[in-house]
């Protein structure tokens, strides 16, 4: 309440200074207390339950978690992915940032961000991942196309197959 006076007092003074205008202390006490009750009926239009924010939790064990997260243009209809693998003890393995052009929407942003978390995930050859978004419409379509699924195993024998081609055998 102190405060709250003190900077009406403030204003008061500066409407004398400058505006040659005049307040009794009567009126400064009453606009003082109007205004702490207005204040007061503020708090009845803040809401009583909090919206929970879920916090990033870690990948278990040697697992590896990719973040993703996209961040979409419509006037130019470019986007750009942020992907960020990290370790069970929160240490980034790997970033990486990616311009994307010709995106139609925000959906087809977040689904092109998920598809690039994949990709770099077999690109660094690792076997366990857990990859996140912020998008449940995009993971879901993207774990529904049973072709992205092929393209994965596609994906894995031809690594294996190169693996193996490139095993040098000494005698």
């Amino acid at each position: 309440m102190a405060v709250c006076a003190l900077w009406v007092i403030w204003t008061s003074r500066n409407k004398f200074i400058h505006e040659g205008k005049n307040q009794l202390g009567g009126q400064i006490a009453i606009f003082v207390q109007n205004y702490l009750n207005e204040l007061d009926g503020l708090k009845s239009f803040i809401p009583k339950r909090r919206i929970c924010v879920d916090r990033w939790n870690a990948p278990v064990g040697s697992r590896l978690k990719v973040n993703f997260d996209a961040a979409f243009n419509n006037h130019n209809k470019e986007s750009c992915s942020r992907l960020v693998i990290r370790n069970s003890k929160v240490e980034v393995i790997c970033s990486k940032i990616e311009m994307n052009s010709k995106i139609l929407s925000v959906f087809v942003t977040e689904v092109v961000a998920c598809l690039q978390a994949l990709k770099l995930g077999l690109q660094l050859g690792l076997r366990e991942v857990e990859v996140e978004g912020d998008s449940r419409k995009a993971n879901k379509a993207i774990v529904k196309d049973r072709r992205w699924t092929e393209e994965v195993r596609k994906e894995r024998r031809r690594r294996n197959e190169e693996a193996e081609k490139s095993v040098l055998i000494f005698d």
